[in-house]
């Protein structure tokens, strides 16, 4: 775990040594020696972030140094100490340490930029990102030292991995805040980090859709008369779903907009620690606030009403919204998990305006490889591209494996694919029946008997008709991998793909951990394989 021992101002009983405290926790990018800023002489905002905590009361103390060993430790003792406040020292050591950044991955950051993986300089590397830079919030940035400094950041993710970022709204607002604590790498490697964890961080218009529909669904159940109030709030003209639509569409915004900066970096660290459902529990708490507040029927602007109002609230009104979104009860996140995974199936691409769901803002582009013995026709290929998710861009399917060519054997199989981040697993039997996998883990993680993956992870069949099986979120047995087998799901006694060493056999039965019915769409399980390709995603 990265360690940087930060110094410390022993006295801070004056005004004065508080400023020079903070100022010891920023990094050089951020303007430490304006007057004019108030966040380190008048300091009203660092002030209004702390009296929220204070009056919030979900701890007696911040998260300190004395505290942070035996904090890191226990979840539930941590996030109380957070939700109160972090210490400004201890912050870049909590942010690193809970995401699991390490010193190593300060490589893929030059890697992204072409260099040397022994040579860090690049400080004058850039590429242009699909984003309007001027749009965001400087807070307490040098402007001509935070405008290369954030495009490096975004390039790196989007030539690294991450194609999709400029899907991905929430990615340059968490950078500008990271970026006032920690240096760019380690910026790169948290934004990293959580981009690769489901539900973290929405990548497209089919997670974003996703999200308002689990928030629209949360609502019903812990905001129900908020709900009835909004149906009067809304202008006539306009249908519930569309008013709620847009009203929501910008609903993991709502913490950030316009809002102190100091407030901000708390809504950060207990994202950290938390993970997304402090969105959630801020957004229910937020539409609560708004219907016992508003006075009138939404104007035109639906879709920033709510973000509005928030913040003009004072100091006493936001420490309500937080303690509120603080003591929602029966708010696990497995079960939020569970119907975000589902609403990407649920969701409609091309649906009417009303539709809760938006489009998607583009459609997947493919080149087929036609020399493949399972997916022959451009139709076929198009049908499992576009179920891919929104971050993989890639649009240039390589074949690394094939069994014909490289023969069949699992062996093999796993010797040329394991070091790839992301594969699709496709398999023609001996009656004809296509099926596959996409595989989102690489498989070098395989060890034994133990089990595997990530949610991303799915099984889909193309006949007799295409469909396709994500995770349902009840269970994590995903993948499993060894010199005598390979499977995909699992749960409930049976497996949702299953071959044998010498990828002659298979079988595919209902799992808990997809909800499948067979892949050979009969009710025989059990198949011969005629051919077997694994094709690079990324």
């Amino acid at each position: 775990m990265h360690r940087i021992q930060l110094v410390l101002v022993s006295v801070r009983t004056s005004a004065m040594a508080e400023v020079h405290h903070l100022r010891e926790c920023f990094s050089p990018l951020v303007d430490t020696k304006n007057a004019a800023l108030p966040g380190f002489t008048e300091r009203q905002d660092y002030k209004e972030a702390r009296k929220i905590a204070q009056i919030t009361l979900f701890s007696k103390t911040p998260l300190t140094p004395s505290n942070w060993r035996r904090a890191a430790l226990n979840r539930d003792q941590l996030k109380q100490h957070v939700r109160y406040g972090v210490e400004p020292e201890m912050r870049k050591e909590m942010w690193l340490g809970v995401i699991g950044v390490v010193d190593t991955d300060s490589v893929l950051f030059a890697k992204a930029f072409g260099e040397p993986v022994d040579d860090m300089e690049v400080e004058n590397r850039s590429f242009g990102v699909p984003f309007d830079l001027d749009l965001l919030p400087l807070y307490h940035m040098k402007k001509p030292s935070f405008s290369p400094a954030i495009e490096r950041v975004l390039s790196a993710l989007y030539y690294s991995r991450h194609g999709t970022i400029n899907l991905c709204p929430l990615v340059p607002v968490l950078a500008t805040i990271m970026l006032h604590f920690i240096d760019e790498w380690e910026v790169f490697a948290m934004l990293t980090h959580l981009m690769s964890r489901t539900a973290w961080l929405d990548q497209g218009q089919s997670q974003l859709a996703a999200s308002v529909s689990t928030l629209h669904h949360l609502l019903l159940t812990h905001a129900k008369h908020s709900l009835v109030v909004l149906e009067r709030l809304k202008p006539p003209s306009m249908s519930q779903d569309t008013f709620l639509r847009k009203l929501l569409k910008h609903w993991y915004l709502w913490p950030f907009y316009k809002q102190p900066f100091w407030v901000t970096v708390r809504v950060v660290d207990m994202y950290i620690v938390e993970g997304p459902k402090i969105f959630y529990r801020l957004a229910i708490s937020a539409i609560k606030l708004y219907t016992s507040l508003a006075q009138s029927a939404a104007g035109s602007d639906v879709e920033t009403c709510v973000q509005e109002l928030l913040c003009q609230l004072s100091i006493a009104q936001k420490a309500q919204w937080f303690h509120d979104a603080m003591t929602i009860q029966r708010l696990p996140w497995t079960p939020i998990l569970t119907r975000w995974v589902r609403s990407q199936g649920l969701t409609t691409t091309d649906g009417p305006d009303d539709s809760l769901s938006p489009p998607p803002i583009y459609r997947r582009h493919v080149t087929p490889d036609l020399s493949s013995e399972i997916l022959t026709t451009s139709e076929l290929w198009t049908q499992v591209w576009e179920w891919l998710p929104d971050w993989v861009t890639s649009e240039n399917p390589v074949c690394m494996f094939r069994a014909s060519r490289d023969g069949y054997n699992l062996h093999t199989l796993y010797r040329k694919c394991e070091d790839l981040p992301t594969i699709l697993l496709v398999i023609r039997t001996t009656k004809d029946q296509l099926f596959g996998s996409f595989i989102s883990t690489e498989l070098r993680e395989r060890h034994g008997t133990q089990f595997f993956g990530n949610g991303e992870t799915y099984l889909f069949s193309l006949t007799p008709a295409p469909v396709v099986y994500r995770w349902t979120g009840e269970t994590d047995l995903i993948l499993r991998g060894n010199d005598q087998e390979f499977l995909v799901g699992s749960g409930g006694g049976f497996f949702g793909l299953w071959v044998d060493a010498e990828l002659n056999v298979g079988e595919s039965r209902t799992c808990l951990a997809f909800k499948n019915q067979p892949l050979t769409g009969t009710n025989d399980t059990q198949f011969a394989c005629a051919a077997v390709e694994v094709y690079d995603c990324s």
